[in-house]
């Protein structure tokens, strides 16, 4: 396993230790409980979410269900690699769809039991994903060194001199956030593709973070000025940070959801389908609006207050699915 990789391992024991709030670490002389996991009983998960996100899904689904739940969790390119060079998994979490395209090899179809409670905006009638969050992209600027009125309120704006090298944006190719956000700029700006990803490019002046999780503390600290983030990371941000502004882009905004994909061929096939079925229930989707600051995909599910009704842009997931891969090459280019 790569050293980018972190594996947790959420056994039902663990989960009984912190509840009754027990630890090894408080009696070492407690001699180790041996214990035995039914193989038919676990699920390999690789992960591109936060622990925060996945955490509670998983326990929840042990408990649950009685299944044993390993993770591997890491940036979404790498994990997705990660797959595609023969690593042991059951499913994918997380991930924009659109980034699930150059994967197709790797996935097995399945429909969720509850599929026909799901937003079919983006639904895969044929079962080559299945829809988690909605999570719309937002502007986002520091306030004290960068008045509102004068932030970025339409893409555009970001072509903008007075932005050059102050925009915080993560390499794509460690970051599926980065690509969607080239994306969004080659089908919302309307100067042609190329350009729009070589202007875009010009502007950030050769300043890359590492990831996506770097943009908002880079905006905190003023080391960035302006950037583009999920909607639902800007939030959580704001609300133990006063120093980030949030704007809906006037415009519209790109909003794609995350999903999960099953494995081709994998070990624990009915467990991975148990899960899928999970993360779309009313039950998770009804915890994703009330403590994760995300959009439901379930028709049946309202929105959180703390998400306003916002403008989306007319964006073509069909065409982001086959021009992923182009978009990197784009990149590449402009940035030999």
């Amino acid at each position: 396993m790569s050293k980018i990789l972190k594996k947790y391992i959420v056994p039902l024991i663990a989960i009984a230790l912190i509840v009754s709030g027990l630890s090894a670490c408080t009696s070492p002389s407690a001699e180790a409980i041996p214990f035995s996991i039914d193989p038919d009983k676990t699920l390999i998960v690789y992960s591109s979410h936060k622990a925060e996100v996945y955490t509670p899904i998983i326990r929840e689904f042990e408990k649950r269900t009685g299944i044993t739940v390993e993770v591997h969790a890491g940036g979404t390119m790498q994990v997705l690699n990660e797959i595609k060079n023969g690593a042991e998994a059951d499913l994918m979490f997380g991930g924009g769809i659109e980034l699930f395209q150059q994967y197709s090899d790797l996935i097995e179809p399945y429909v969720a039991k509850e599929q026909n409670q799901v937003e079919s905006r983006y639904s895969s009638k044929e079962g080559k994903y299945t829809l988690f969050s909605d999570l719309p992209f937002v502007f986002v600027f520091n306030r004290k060194l960068v008045n509102e009125e004068d932030a970025p309120k339409r893409w555009n704006d970001f072509l903008s001199s007075k932005w050059i090298g102050k925009i915080a944006f993560a390499n794509p190719h460690n970051s599926g956030t980065s690509i969607t956000i080239l994306l969004s700029f080659m089908s919302l700006l309307d100067i042609g593709e190329k350009n729009a990803v070589n202007r875009f490019s010009n502007q950030l002046n050769g300043e890359l973070l590492r990831s996506s999780g770097d943009v908002l503390p880079s905006i905190e600290t003023g080391s960035s000025l302006v950037g583009i983030a999920l909607e639902e990371t800007a939030l959580k941000w704001t609300q133990e940070h006063d120093d980030v502004g949030i704007i809906y882009p006037v415009d519209g905004t790109v909003s794609i959801p995350d999903g999960s994909f099953l494995i081709k061929d994998c070990a624990h096939r009915e467990n991975a389908e148990k899960f899928i079925d999970f993360t779309i229930s009313k039950d998770v989707q009804r915890l994703l609006v009330d403590k994760m600051y995300r959009r439901s995909v379930r028709t049946d599910v309202e929105p959180s207050v703390q998400t306003p009704e916002i403008n989306y842009a007319d964006f073509d997931l069909g065409w982001a699915l086959r021009t992923e891969g182009e978009a990197l090459s784009l990149w590449d280019t402009a940035n030999q």
